[in-house]
């Protein structure tokens, strides 16, 4: 009797697992559907799978569904299947649900399980400058570029916070790093340009926002480049 047991433990363990990797190689190749059909069944035989909880969360997000993402990442953590990843991911929705103070409360905790998760960082100052709360903003931007300082986009998030704040020169400092980061970043030679103009560097602006033009063609930022084109019509002047 306990040696069937034993074997149908490990059949359904077997079973379990071949699910798993089934619903991962699905996520793989972008069948999020499937995965997510995949990763019920998995959870259904073992509702304590953090892993689990994880890529149906995930999938919900790539199928557009937030409210089912969200209410994932609560079942999960719910069960006590604490996880920095979970709460990151929670914040993350909430922010995009423009609930900024809740958000702050979730990355907060996965910041807590995960003291150098450099996105988190980031999306904690992104929350907190919606709060309007620049300052601590600019307290997480930088810790973000502590751990990564090649992290661009909170370079970029940096500049336009401190230019809100009228700390120009610091502004101007951020912006420029990120051109030098990464030169084909079309919004970056913008937010450049448009800092350059507002501290009266014409000649630098003028060739920013050039550069722009040329890197941006193509590209879904018409308000952007109507603006350039006519700061360069200014400047030409």
């Amino acid at each position: 009797h306990l040696a069937g047991t034993l074997e149908r433990l490990r059949t359904d363990h077997l079973d379990l697992w071949h699910r798993l990797q089934q619903s991962v190689v699905q996520f793989a190749a972008g069948k999020y559907r499937a995965a997510t059909d995949t990763l019920i069944a998995v959870l259904a035989q073992d509702p304590g799978m953090l892993i689990a909880y994880d890529y149906l969360g995930t999938c919900y997000q790539k199928l557009s569904q937030p409210a089912r993402a969200e209410a994932t990442y609560r079942e999960a953590l719910n069960r006590g299947l604490e996880s920095a990843r979970l709460h990151h991911e929670l914040g993350r929705i909430l922010l995009m649900r423009m609930d900024p103070v809740a958000a702050v409360s979730e990355l907060r905790i996965a910041l807590e399980l995960d003291p150098r998760r450099v996105a988190a960082h980031f999306d904690l100052a992104q929350a907190l400058r919606t709060t309007d709360n620049p300052t601590a903003a600019v307290e997480e931007y930088l810790v973000a570029l502590e751990i990564n300082p090649d992290y661009l986009w909170a370079w970029s998030s940096l500049g336009i916070t401190l230019a809100s704040m009228g700390k120009q020169p610091e502004a101007l400092e951020a912006f420029r790093r990120v051109v030098v980061i990464d030169p084909s970043v079309a919004l970056g030679h913008f937010n450049l340009a448009v800092q350059l103009e507002h501290m009266g560097i014409r000649g630098e602006a003028l060739a920013s926002y050039r550069r722009f033009l040329e890197l941006s063609e193509g590209q879904d930022l018409d308000e952007q480049r109507q603006l350039a084109e006519a700061a360069i019509t200014q400047l030409s002047r």
